[in-house]
This record gives C-alpha cells, sequence and structure tokens, in this order.
C-alpha cells in the first residue's frame, strides 16, 4: 500500500529513522538505506523466529519533504505458501497452506500498526525538514 503526503515540510531521514525504531521495537531485524540526494529512504525488514511472517517487507519514503509518498510491501511470499499449500492439500500441503495464513494475518496486523505509527509519526514530523536546516 502506497499513501502520498502533500505540504507537510517534513524532514525525511527523520521519518526514515522513526520508522527503523518502530520495527526494532516489535523485534526485527531491519537494514536500512538512505539516499538523501536521490530522495529515497528504503528499509528492509526481516521477521525472526518470534514472528510468524515469512519473507520481508520494504517500507520506501520517495520525494521531498513538502511531497513525498511512504510505500509498505509485503506479502509475496505468503501469497506463494498459501496457493502451494492449496494445490498439494491432497499431498498434505496444508501445513504450508495454514503457514501462509497466518504470515498473511501477521502482515495485515503488522500493516495497521505500521500506517497508525506513520501518521502519528508525520503529525509529529511536520514542519521538520526547515528547522533542520536552521540547525545545519
Amino acid at each position: 500500500m502506497e499513501r502520498n503526503y502533500v505540504k507537510r515540510n517534513v524532514h525525511l531521514s527523520l521519518l526514515g529513522e522513526r520508522l527503523v525504531q518502530f520495527f526494532k521495537e516489535q523485534r526485527f531485524r531491519v537494514r536500512a538505506v538512505n539516499e538523501e540526494k536521490k530522495g529515497l529512504f528504503k528499509i528492509i525488514v526481516r521477521s525472526t523466529h518470534e514472528h510468524e511472517i515469512t519473507g520481508k517487507v520494504t517500507v520506501l519514503i520517495q520525494g521531498c519533504p513538502n511531497e513525498f509518498s511512504v510505500n509498505f510491501t509485503a506479502g509475496a511470499l505468503s501469497q506463494a505458501f498459501m496457493k502451494f499449500g492449496m494445490l498439494t492439500s491432497f499431498l498434505g500441503g496444508g501445513s504450508i497452506f495454514l503457514r501462509g495464513i497466518k504470515s498473511k494475518d501477521a502482515l495485515e496486523r503488522l500493516e495497521r500498526g505500521f500506517w497508525v505509527y506513520v501518521e502519528e509519526k508525520i503529525d509529529f514530523l511536520v514542519g521538520s525538514a526547515g528547522r533542520m536546516k536552521r540547525i545545519d
């Protein structure tokens, strides 16, 4: 899912750092790539043994402080498990299907919490790009 934001003047690196912290607090493995010159902040999230999520989650923050988008992408592996599990259910593939369903549910819960967190942080960081330039 992708959401666009206009006229917020948000320092995108600060937003990216806050989102990295969101995933770390939930005990995910996180890798962040900040390419400020291109207006891109990428976060790659992988689950640990305590999560039911299969595959990775990718978050992209793109644009400039006054016009940017946040994109949350995940679930390809969960869908694949569900399809493969259905096809092989007569051979005992039901457990694969169940794993795909659990992963999809966990991803949906994670994404709901993520968007609530994003909205809160953006509201908190409104105008931060102007303040950061004055400090530099």
